[in-house]
């Protein structure tokens, strides 16, 4: 399974297949998506409206210092799509979107991110693909996943579908030190190999093998290198297997069983290279 994503990303059309799209299809793409995440705020905040222009490269580009959005967490909010015609039409949805934010606040210190998400109906699947998040220091993540489950046409069976979404495989790639560490808020300092072992507990090392705990602790130990992680589930990893048993622990033994229940069918292997990235 692991080069899946690769195969449907180039058998499903041709590369830079994006629309050539005009300033006014631009603004029609956002304005029909701010209606359509009007009724998912989150914390209260959805999509803004907003005017929208074309930039470098053809992608559609929202300057995020205009009127209504103010904002210092991002500099720039840039998208393309490829089939925007039948969402414009209100008869389909896109084929692909690529989504690009520039400057985007994390943590102390400010990144630019990358998403391309491709939507492949007849074998319902969303490959979701080169998720960048770059730093100029040269730390930073880059991932790219495969969605099963994705049987949808429109935007209000996208809706009801996203639940039931399940992760057959992750493959991805971290320059890490200690800067990137802290933007995301990862505390090491108490994990070592007995902490591990006992957290691993219920993982079996089929699915977690010695080289692969092994790897981890390295990094642990090194803070500073690249790290490259392969995930694949035959059944697919769905969020409710992933958060549901965490909702009720109380301590390090049911920690350890919930991780041995999320992880079920899961399996995971890292490689870790120790240097400066």
């Amino acid at each position: 399974m692991k080069y899946l994503i690769t195969a449907v990303c180039l058998t499903a059309s041709p590369v830079l297949a994006y629309d050539r799209m005009t300033t006014q299809a631009c603004q029609d793409s956002w304005d029909m998506f701010v209606g359509t995440m009007a009724p998912f705020e989150v914390n209260g905040e959805a999509p803004l409206p907003s005017d929208v222009r074309v930039g470098p490269g053809g992608w559609c580009t929202i300057d995020t210092s205009d009127d209504g959005w103010d904002s210092t967490d991002v500099s720039r909010v840039g998208f393309q799509i490829e089939g925007a015609e039948a969402y414009l039409e209100g008869s389909g949805i896109p084929e692909a979107i690529a989504l690009r934010l520039e400057d985007l606040v994390l943590g102390a210190r400010r990144y630019d991110a990358e998403a391309h998400v491709r939507h492949l109906s007849e074998s319902g699947m969303l490959v979701v693909e080169d998720v960048t998040l770059r730093h100029a220091d040269g730390s930073g993540i880059s991932v790219s996943y495969v969605l099963q489950g994705a049987y949808f046409s429109d935007v209000a069976g996208l809706q009801t579908s996203l639940a039931g979404l399940r992760m057959t495989e992750l493959h991805g790639q971290a320059a890490v030190n200690q800067s990137l560490l802290d933007d995301f808020d990862v505390d090491l300092s108490e994990v070592n190999r007995v902490s591990l072992g006992e957290a691993m507990r219920d993982v079996s090392r089929f699915q977690v093998d010695t080289a692969t705990r092994q790897a981890f602790l390295r990094m642990v130990s090194d803070r500073e290198g690249e790290l490259q992680v392969d995930i694949t589930s035959e059944r697919g990893f769905g969020w409710i297997q992933a958060v549901v048993p965490f909702l009720d622990i109380s301590g390090d033994a049911d920690l350890a069983s919930a991780l041995g229940i999320a992880m079920s069918g899961v399996s995971i292997a890292l490689v870790w290279k120790q240097g400066d990235i």
